[in-house]
């Protein structure tokens, strides 16, 4: 028997070649006014999203490329995705404010660069993890934002200039903030508008939001009379009150951690109440329901 060779065919080629006819088919049929750019982003978003992976006893999302001398610390999953979202996988979340176990590790031979939001919150954060693991770089979103929330463009800005971890500690924690005596007398003035009494009617008026809020995962940012003001995640608690006025009340369903506290003391809030308190070293009045 004699074999003869016709023609040697590219097979992958023609199935993408097949794909992308019909998918420009589907394009020209879909109606409204969604942009075919739209749909491409999402459909790569994804695409990257699904390269995300746990990692470790505690499960702490992950880009799925650690393999490498580098890596990136972030706060939580959405900050995560964000980054696989602007193409960066070398990317680990802490899943909360705790300092997990595996970051300590990974700190021990690779070079950790931490990536905060930009809020007191996030330098708690930072002094927290720099206290406890292998801190090398640090890099801060901009004032009053999250990681979450930034744009591709913003992370690789903040990314690039992120700072040596001993200099951002001591820019931010060895020296005290100055304030003019103008600034004293207004914080003064401001604390004083907002100060509120918590008799026992105010104290069930907070349980009864407390109540409300079970099991949601989210917090409450409440006025001066317990209006509310705002209801968002409880993890963006430290963000938010940079950016909402008039707040003297918190209630969270969940736990008040080092960095809310602290970002609430520099908001002047009166009242917290949470499940549970990461520290009670604090002038704020603590209520748990």
């Amino acid at each position: 028997a004699q074999i003869e060779i016709e023609r040697i065919e590219d097979v992958r080629g023609n199935k993408r070649d097949y794909i992308i006819e019909r998918a420009k088919k589907l394009m020209m049929g879909i109606e409204g006014s969604t942009d075919s750019r739209d749909i491409s982003n999402q459909i790569k978003d994804s695409t990257k999203i699904a390269g995300i992976k746990d990692y470790g006893k505690n499960n702490l999302a992950s880009g799925g490329d650690l393999e490498g001398n580098e890596i990136i610390v972030v706060e939580g999953r959405a900050d995560v995705v964000n980054l696989v979202r602007a193409g960066i996988n070398n990317v680990i979340g802490m899943n909360g404010t705790k300092l997990p176990d595996e970051i300590k590790e990974l700190g021990k031979t690779k070079e950790i660069t931490l990536y905060v939001d930009g809020d007191r919150g996030g330098r708690l954060i930072a002094q927290n993890v720099c206290e406890n693991a292998n801190v090398k770089y640090i890099a801060v979103a901009p004032d009053g934002k999250e990681v979450e929330e930034l744009t591709s463009k913003e992370i690789l800005m903040n990314l690039r200039k992120r700072v040596p971890a001993k200099e951002f500690l001591s820019n931010f924690f060895d020296k005290k903030p100055f304030y003019t005596r103008e600034e004293k007398d207004e914080s003064v003035k401001e604390a004083e508008i907002q100060k509120i009494e918590i008799n026992d009617i105010e104290k069930k008026k907070l349980k009864e939001i407390s109540d409300f809020l079970k099991g949601t995962e989210k917090a409450s940012l409440l006025g001066k009379d317990l209006e509310e003001l705002r209801t968002i995640s409880a993890r963006s608690v430290s963000g938010s009150l940079r950016r909402t006025k008039g707040v003297v009340a918190i209630v969270i369903d969940g736990t008040a951690t080092n960095a809310i506290i602290g970002s609430a003391e520099e908001s002047n809030i009166q009242v917290i109440v949470a499940k549970n308190f990461q520290t009670t070293d604090t002038k704020i009045k603590l209520l748990s329901f």
